[in-house]
């Protein structure tokens, strides 16, 4: 028997109709006579926590810092222990294996590391699927690799993940130890490869935009009459020299005195050329988030349940956690198939035009996983929720539009060189041919049609009037769910040092969908909600912005552990893993020696950078412990405490806050008194005892 297994369910089932004849069904397995198809669901394994290794590490002490294990140790992930044991039952009994993971590095290593927990010691061979399409699988079927050749990638993906593991636990608990008197009972800080560069990006902003100085500066529009042309009157704008006057103007008397020198009649050449704008490439993951942010506001989080549930429970779509935004030949040869089916499913026809090949159809930009575009399959989606029909028919219309034309404009260029030195005065203006595409599903918002478009040839410009224009310059706008997934893709551009630049770059050279970013398109959502649940940043209306506490974290860190550089760095000593040059544990040696170097230098929290509550007594954090509040500064002779469960009654967080702002509470419910009978009163703070006394409702006795 050959066992093959597939990443995830919907691949194994995709491999399963592929290759199976008169295939059978048991428990999530799929047989024939000769193959066993048998999904994981992700990792069935996670790494070791150092308490794993030893219980000492239960404790957090700065003196067990830093914590390496070599060829750290995996373990079976308790809640899918009964596909881990299905699958090693069927390895007991296969011939041979055959590893369908995702073809990329972490695909590579979620098979292995099954194969390499139980020891598996007869044939592997690798598969690498990465479309649905029954012929395209079947043919790689019959070209399967020795695993052994395909096992250095898994070797450079677990590197990788030794090295999370171990920069995220030294780091964290560092920072977590060092400020343990200004953090709340149960909380910890957290540090991240790629979680705390996404945070840097979003404090980095807002302060821009809280340090922004407004500053003047002028422009030069010169309105001429075109002689030539009956009522013509054109706008030209100055496009003055940089070199000698800086990126903006501003100082009005430069331009009064250019405007002094502008003569009353130049002749002029009008250029025109004819530009075709073709339609947007098919989704990937983050350019399908971006736009549903745009479009509905929905949260990335909520774009990446509707995906998967369009993937799973609709089988509606193609896979969706990709970075490619191309297509495969193969696409393009299905197109008149699947298009009528997208028509009968969204209700709308196009007049598309088979004969057109896009520029997305292209073998070589695919990589591990191609756009998302709609599966082959009759569906009602009056069964979807609104959302899912939104985001379903979003995938279905950037798929039909590379069957239609492009959108052809001509765009005229007039230039007067009037004196050399101060630059030039130039007028540009667009005139829609043809609609095209855009002609159903709308162009770039940037065009502007409205303007008097010149024909190409020469013309003569008779002097109107000269004005100049005060602006100002505006500050960067805030952060949104669209912008901060796109960066998060090309972060490399925020990078000063050329050369950490451009390893970035080169890290994402065979991926057309990244430049030079951090974190995967599976996990950057998971990393931005991360942020949220630790309180580093929060939603301001639409915009996503940092915290007091979000930006003090970020600042007291070290510089060499909170950048984009990181990635870059192990990038590096990750590819010589892949290479044989180095060894397995080179990355997170190279994370405890940069450990060492700042583990005595991190700076601490403020007092108040949580949003605790405060003693009302003596204005020191409360800090949350099993059984209550209690101050902080115990060590002073404060020794005010609020327990959280009074007289049967468990108070909420509203009312121990309200008890150290206001000094009482509303009216509370459900206080059990000796007598065993119920009773509701308020809490009022006797500021002489500095105790708790109850408030009768009705008789404003206290007690």
């Amino acid at each position: 028997m050959k066992l093959v297994i597939a990443e995830k369910p919907e691949l194994a089932k995709d491999i399963a109709r592929a290759i199976l004849h008169n295939m059978q069904h048991n428990d999530g397995v799929m047989y024939d006579d000769t193959y066993t198809v048998i999904s994981s669901f992700g990792h069935l394994f996670e790494l070791y926590r150092p308490e794993d290794y030893d219980e000492k590490y239960k404790h957090w002490r700065l003196d067990d810092l830093p914590m390496v294990f070599d060829n750290w140790k995996r373990k079976p992930q308790p809640d899918k222990m009964k596909r881990i044991n299905q699958i090693r039952d069927l390895m007991n009994r296969a011939d041979c294996i055959i590893n369908a993971g995702d073809p990329d590095d972490e695909g590579q290593l979620l098979i292995d590391e099954i194969i390499d927990y139980f020891g598996y010691d007869r044939q592997v061979y690798r598969v690498y699927v990465n479309d649905s399409v029954e012929k395209n699988i079947r043919r790689e079927f019959s070209n399967l690799k020795d695993n052994r050749d395909c096992a250095k990638d898994g070797r450079a993906a677990y590197a990788r993940q030794m090295g999370d593991a171990c920069f995220g636990y030294n780091e964290s608990r560092l920072v977590s130890i060092i400020n343990r008197d200004k953090i709340p009972y149960g909380k910890s800080l957290s540090v991240g490869r790629v979680q705390t560069p996404t945070l840097g990006l979003i404090v980095n902003r807002d302060e821009a935009i809280a340090n922004h100085v407004k500053q003047f500066y002028y422009e030069l529009i010169v309105k001429f009459s075109i002689s030539d042309i009956p009522n013509a009157t054109v706008d030209f704008k100055l496009k003055h020299n940089k070199e000698a006057f800086g990126e903006k103007i501003t100082d009005r008397t430069v331009l009064e005195k250019i405007a002094n020198s502008i003569g009353n009649e130049y002749t002029f050449t009008t250029t025109v050329k004819t530009v075709k704008n073709n339609p947007p490439l098919p989704y990937n993951h983050t350019k399908l988030c971006g736009e549903m942010s745009s479009k509905y506001g929905y949260k990335l989080s909520d774009t990446n349940r509707i995906l998967q549930a369009l993937r799973e429970k609709h089988k509606a779509i193609t896979y969706n956690r990709t970075d490619c935004q191309y297509l495969k030949e193969e696409h393009y040869e299905q197109a008149p198939s699947l298009l009528p089916v997208i028509f009968k499913n969204i209700g709308k026809e196009y007049p598309i035009d088979y004969s057109i090949h896009s520029a997305c159809f292209n073998d070589k930009n695919v990589s591990a996983h191609h756009g998302i575009i709609p599966q082959e399959r009759e569906i009602d989606i009056s069964q979807m929720s609104e959302q899912e029909r939104n985001v379903y028919i979003a995938v279905c219309e950037r798929y039909i539009m590379q069957f239609l034309p492009p959108q052809q404009c001509e765009e005229s260029l007039s230039v007067i060189d009037f004196d050399g030195q101060s630059g030039q005065l130039v007028y540009s203006a667009k005139k829609l041919i043809d609609k095209g595409f855009a002609g159903f599903f709308g162009g770039d918002k940037k065009d502007d049609f409205s303007k008097f478009f010149l024909s190409a040839g020469e013309h003569k410009a008779l002097l109107d009037e000269t004005e100049i224009i005060e602006k100002e310059t505006s500050p960067p706008k805030p952060y949104t769910d669209k912008t901060i997934i796109d960066d998060m893709a090309s972060i490399a551009k925020y990078v000063d040092d050329p050369e950490i630049k451009k390893i970035l770059v080169e890290k994402d050279k065979d991926k057309k969908g990244e430049h030079g970013g951090i974190g995967t398109v599976a996990t950057r959502v998971t990393t931005i909600e991360t942020l949220f649940k630790r309180g580093y940043i929060e939603r301001k209306g639409k915009n996503i912005v940092s915290t007091k506490l979000g930006r003090e974290f970020y600042h007291m860190l070290p510089d060499n552990i909170k950048s984009a550089d990181i990635t870059a760095k192990w990038w590096i000593i990750q590819e010589e893993i892949r290479e044989g040059r180095a060894d397995i544990n080179a990355i997170q040696k190279s994370v405890a020696e940069e450990f060492v170097k700042h583990k005595n230098s991190v700076k601490t929290l403020s007092q108040d950078a949580w949003n605790i509550l405060k003693c009302p007594f003596c204005g020191k954090p409360m800090r949350k412990w099993e059984k209550g509040y209690s101050c902080t500064g115990y060590k002073d002779g404060c020794q005010f405490t609020i327990w959280s469960e009074i007289c049967g009654k468990k108070l909420t967080a509203a009312q121990i806050t309200a008890i150290c702002e206001k000094g009482k509470t509303g009216t509370i419910n459900g206080f059990i008194g000796k007598s065993e009978k119920e009773f509701s009163a308020k809490l009022i703070l006797n500021k002489s005892t500095r105790k708790l006394e109850f408030e009768f409702v009705n008789t404003k006795k206290k007690k």
